[in-house]
Order: C-alpha cells, then structure tokens, then sequence
C-alpha cells in the first residue's frame, strides 16, 4: 500500500495502495499541505511527490494569510539551495565547505540535486556539520534507480541522518535527461533563495535560476576569478542583480534566517552570568580545552551524533565559551 505522510498521525497502510519499501526504508506520497516552500505555486506543478526519509521541516496548522485564508505554513526553518558546475574547480567545493559552516547556528536546510561536483559537496557539507539537507534526484528513490549511482550511498546517508529524498517521479523510475530540468524546477519551489556556486557559459544551473526568477525567489551567486570559465556564469548573475555572496551571513540576513538557539540569551562581557552548564557541556569544553576540533570530529569521540553535538556547540558559541574557526574547528 501507499502511505501517506502527514504532521499529527503515523502513516495510514489502508489509505492508498502500496509503493513498497525499500530496505528499512519506505517511500511515501507526501502530503500536499506538507509541500515546501513554493512548489505548489510552480506553473507546471507536480501531480504528486514521493519522499524517502523524513518529514523535519516545522509546520504551523491554521495559519492565516494575508487574503485572509486559513492554510497550514511552513516556517522556521528557511531553505537553502545550493547548486552549481558538476566539474567543479577545488575552490568551489571550499567555497561550498566554508558557507554551509558558516550558516551551523542559523535554522536552514540545505537543498540540492545530489550530483556530481557542487551538489554533493553541499549535501555532504551539510551531513559533517549537522545541518538537515534534503535532495531531489533526476530519478525515482529506489535504491537501485538513484541517479547518479555514484551517490546511492550517499542518499542513504541523507535519510539516515534525518534528512529527505524528494521525486516526482514514481521510485522505480529510471533516471532520463528531461528530468533534470524538471528537478530543478522543484529545488528552485522549495527554497528561499537560490545559490549559484560555480557555472560555466552555458550552465544546467540556468533552468533552477529560470524557475526562482518566475517564483519571485532570491537569487545568489559566489564571485570569482575573471579568468576562469568555471566562474564565467556567476560573475554574470551578480552583473545582472543576482546577490553577492562571500559567507553564510550574507545567505542568513537576506533570507531572514533565525538563529537555532533563540531561547538562548547572548552573554555580554559586561554580563558576568554564567550559563549552567550540564555533563555533556562539559565534557565537549574539557576535550576543546585539550585541542581544537571539528563537530564531527567531537561526534566520534564522546559517541554522539553529529546532529546533537552541533545543537549544544551553538549554544556554548552563542554564549561565548567556545569560537567556531574559520577551519571549521571549535575552541575555546
């Protein structure tokens, strides 16, 4: 039978016929109202959508807006697309690194197409660091249909950690060269901003941009030498309006992005109260004390997962008794 996802009850077996599942994991028709972002707004939108993995993003039933209609919204968490060239240069992919580090305190979910190059380097960016991602492959969620194959373990990964797989494409579709526009169109519907890494001349990247440009969605791009091809198409979107994007804080401000801790008061120099802080605290701030490291890093070590620890260094940031480095290391 097909399940059906929605936000206040487990999945229904009796209310569609089935998909199947596939390993440990099942593929669901998701929930119209559980849609993100503006994909239900896209001209050519999708009959359905299937999801393998979860439903994380929050949701706020009998919102109102602004004609006065009662709808359920999506909110909190702002969407980042990231895409770009599938022969990426090295600065690229430290470019990708070093945003997708930057926005750890801010409440985002990285979107992308699960490619070579750009895609996956933000997909796995945002797995070290614990941000939720979410991927829309060119293909059905099958394992044996994920395209490209090169990254089925990769799409494992995602869900694993709590992310999603998004298609609207039943799971045993085969991957074509039609999709991936297609799939673009839905990257595009789902973010608050889209952002272009690295593109050449003529770009895959020109089809999502098409599609956040007649949803009304933010468009971003990373500068780059003026020599190099791979920089050619963002160098133009910033000479045609596009945003000029150098770190994770020019992303969070123009999408509005709120940090993850807003509970959390900032302690000031001026402030000499101190947070309580409990067992696991503790332990992170004496292992840091001993020498830098990494969020994953510490994962392994005191043997808890990457998606917790980052929860509690940003609170220890937010409070001013560790730093995060531009290595993407912590320390106090």
């Amino acid at each position: 039978m097909t399940l059906i996802i929605n936000n206040t009850s487990p999945p229904k077996p009796q209310l569609q016929p089935i998909i199947s599942e596939v390993g440990n994991n099942s593929t669901y028709i998701l929930e119209k109202s559980l849609w993100p972002g503006n994909i239900k707004h896209l001209y050519q939108k999708p009959k359905e959508l299937y999801i393998r993995g979860n439903v994380f993003w929050n949701v706020t039933k009998n919102s109102t807006d602004s004609a006065g209609k009662t709808t359920d919204a999506i909110n909190s968490q702002k969407f980042i697309c990231i895409v770009g060239a599938r022969k990426c240069t090295q600065y690229g992919r430290e470019v990708t690194r070093r945003l997708i580090r930057e926005l750890v305190p801010y409440n985002v979910v990285i979107v992308s197409g699960l490619a070579l190059g750009i895609d996956s380097e933000a997909h796995n960016s945002a797995l070290t660091y614990g941000i939720p991602t979410i991927a829309f492959p060119g293909s059905g969620l099958g394992s044996d249909y994920i395209y490209p194959r090169l990254h089925s373990d990769l799409a494992e990964k995602i869900v694993q950690s709590g992310g999603a797989l998004i298609s609207e494409y039943p799971e045993n579709t085969k991957s074509q060269s039609w999709m991936f526009p297609m799939r673009n169109r839905l990257m595009a519907g789902a973010s608050s901003i889209v952002i272009v890494i690295e593109a050449e001349k003529v770009s895959g990247t020109r089809t999502t941009i098409d599609s956040a440009l007649a949803l009304g969605t933010n468009i971003g791009a990373v500068p780059g030498q003026i020599n190099s091809i791979m920089s050619y198409g963002t160098n133009e979107l910033i000479k045609s309006g596009a945003y000029v994007i150098t770190n994770g804080r020019d992303i969070a401000e123009i999408v509005g992005a709120k940090l993850k801790a807003q509970d959390l008061t900032v302690i000031s120099k001026d402030n000499a109260t101190k947070p309580n802080i409990n067992s696991l605290e503790q332990e992170i701030i004496s292992a840091l004390s001993i020498t830098s490291c990494t969020a994953s890093a510490l994962a392994h070590t005191i043997g808890i997962p990457v998606t917790k620890i980052t929860q509690v260094l940003t609170r220890l940031c937010i409070h001013g008794l560790i730093t995060l480095g531009n290595d993407g290391s912590y320390r106090i």
